[in-house]
């Protein structure tokens, strides 16, 4: 199929799809690899061609998820607005390149980000405000660093919320250790993993870990069960301040 016709075609099926949709999709994926291509590539103008699609039927497309995968952050913004608000629970963002950097502050301020559930990205995020994610239930994230004051926020966020699931940050430079030590108090050590537990406000079960490998600078902060609280590891009360 002629490169001309791409577009036309992609949005002739999305109207189909709006018009006779009953049921939620449970994936829509967006796959950009053109957008790379030159810029009188004639996909260039799916954003516009899109939105001007949604604005005559005026209603979304209903699915759980919506994944997307390109070069650039540009060619984000436009997609997250196709998906319908009470049907979505999980967005994705993926890189076509390895170390690719991303800025979120327009995302952010879209409605489906703020409404959405869970969050993937492996774009590495360069201006990350940890107040900007903290609402999901479980996310992935890489940045380029952390600071301890951002890994305490999250730490007082999750421990406040009944909600929370999982998640797994990357970084690329992390020296904070003696200011959270200062935060936190010792670690309990386990191979390459310093971790931290903290009990969730109102729950009896339920407690926080956090796990920081500091080998790979990975960060992991998860919801187990108290009986899996190691023997001698130092479970923190619950303190909102």
């Amino acid at each position: 199929m002629a490169n001309l016709n791409i577009v036309d075609v992609a949005i002739q099926d999305l109207e189909l799809i709006l018009k006779f949709q009953k049921s939620n999709l449970q994936r829509l994926y967006f796959h950009l690899d053109d957008f790379q291509l030159q810029t009188e590539s004639s996909i260039h103008t799916l954003p516009i061609k899109l939105s001007n699609m949604f604005n005559a039927f005026g209603r979304k497309i209903k699915t759980r998820e919506l994944s997307i995968k390109t070069y650039h952050q540009s060619q984000v913004t436009p997609f997250l607005p196709i998906a319908d608000l009470e049907a979505l629970k999980i967005i994705d963002l993926y890189s076509l390149e390895d170390d690719m950097e991303i800025e979120i502050d327009e995302i952010v301020k879209i409605e489906q980000w703020k409404k959405a559930k869970e969050m993937n990205c492996d774009f590495h995020v360069v201006n990350l405000k940890v107040e900007d994610i903290c609402h999901f239930s479980r996310y992935r994230v890489q940045s380029n660093t952390i600071s301890a004051r951002d890994l305490d926020f999250l730490k007082k966020a999750i421990t406040s919320s009944l909600k929370f699931e999982y998640s797994w940050l990357a970084v690329n430079i992390f020296n904070v250790n003696e200011e959270i030590f200062n935060l936190w108090g010792p670690a309990y050590l386990s191979g390459s993993s310093s971790l931290w537990y903290f009990r969730i406000k109102d729950s009896e079960e339920n407690i926080l870990m956090i796990d920081i490998q500091q080998v790979y600078n990975h960060i992991y902060f998860d919801v187990i069960e108290t009986r899996n609280v190691p023997n001698r590891a130092i479970v923190h009360d619950y303190n909102e301040n």
